[in-house]
C-alpha cells in the first residue's frame, strides 16, 4: 500500500506493511505501530539529511493512530523534526499523512492486525523545480518495496499474467454494504465514486482498474489480503 504526493518542491512517498491479522478486538488497540520518517534536503544536486537520525524513528499503538486527538499530536511532533517551514507546505503534509494514516490504521483494525509499519519519505528540493514523472515514480516505488520483501524472505514479488489481469471482473460501484465493503480504492487510497467502473479481484475486494493494474504488474497478490 504505497501513494506519491508532490507539492511544490517537495515530493512525499507513504509505505504501509501489515503484519500477521486475527488479532481478537480487545487487543487491537494494543497493537504496536512504528512510523519511520525521512527527511531529506537537496542543494545544489547534493543530498543532506535535514533531521537529526535518532528523531526519524516514532512508536505507538493503533488505538492512538485511529484517534484524531493523539493521531494529530503524533503528526504535529513529526514534523517539528524538518527544517522546511512553508506554511502551505506543513498543511499539505499535515492533511495527506492524516489521511494515509488514518486510512491505513482503519485497515489494520479491522482485519486485527497485528503489527503496522509505516514509512514517510519527503523529499526537499531546494532547486529550480523538475519534470517528474509521477506513473513512473509510482511503479518505481511499488517495485522497490516488492524487492525488499523478497531480499527479506518475504512473498508477493512475482507478477500476475497478463491474461489474469486483462480476465478480473469489471463492475459498477453502488456504495458501501450488500455487494461492496470497501467505500474507495485501498492503494491510491482515493473514495469511490457512485456509478464508476472498479476491477474486482477473485477475493471480491475492488480498487481502481488503473491502480491494481499497475500493482499486479509487479505483485500476484491482492494489496489487501497481503
Amino acid at each position: 500500500m504505497a501513494i506519491v504526493y508532490y507539492f511544490g518542491p517537495t515530493t512525499a512517498y507513504f509505505s504501509a506493511s501489515f503484519k500477521g491479522i486475527n488479532l481478537i478486538p480487545s487487543a487491537r488497540p494494543l497493537a504496536p505501530v512504528h512510523l519511520h520518517l525521512h527527511v531529506y534536503e537537496f542543494r545544489d544536486g547534493g543530498e543532506r539529511l535535514a533531521c537529526p537520525l535518532e528523531f526519524t524513528d516514532f512508536s505507538m499503538n493503533l488505538g492512538q493512530l485511529v484517534d484524531p486527538q493523539d493521531l494529530n499530536s503524533m503528526i504535529r511532533e513529526i514534523l517539528s523534526h524538518t527544517s522546511y517551514n512553508d506554511i502551505d507546505t506543513r498543511r499539505f503534509w499535515e492533511e495527506k499523512i492524516a489521511d494515509y494514516a488514518t486510512n491505513a490504521g482503519l485497515i489494520a483494525f479491522n482485519f486485527g492486525v497485528q503489527e503496522l509499519e509505516l514509512t514517510i519519505d519527503i523529499r526537499i528540493r531546494n532547486m529550480a523545480p523538475l519534470e517528474l514523472d509521477v506513473e513512473q515514480e509510482i511503479v518505481e516505488l511499488v517495485r522497490s518495496i516488492s524487492d525488499q520483501e523478497i531480499g527479506a524472505g518475504g512473498f508477493g514479488g512475482v507478477p500476475a499474467p497478463e491474461a489474469s489481469i486483462n480476465e478480473l471482473e469489471v463492475v459498477k460501484y453502488n456504495g458501501v454494504g450488500g455487494e461492496f465493503e470497501e467505500s474507495g480504492c485501498l492503494i491510491c487510497l482515493e473514495d469511490f465514486e457512485f456509478e464508476m467502473e472498479v476491477t474486482r479481484m477473485p477475493c471480491k475486494h475492488i480498487f481502481h482498474g488503473s491502480c491494481l493494474t499497475r500493482w499486479l504488474e509487479n505483485s500476484h497478490l491482492c494489496p489487501l489480503c497481503r
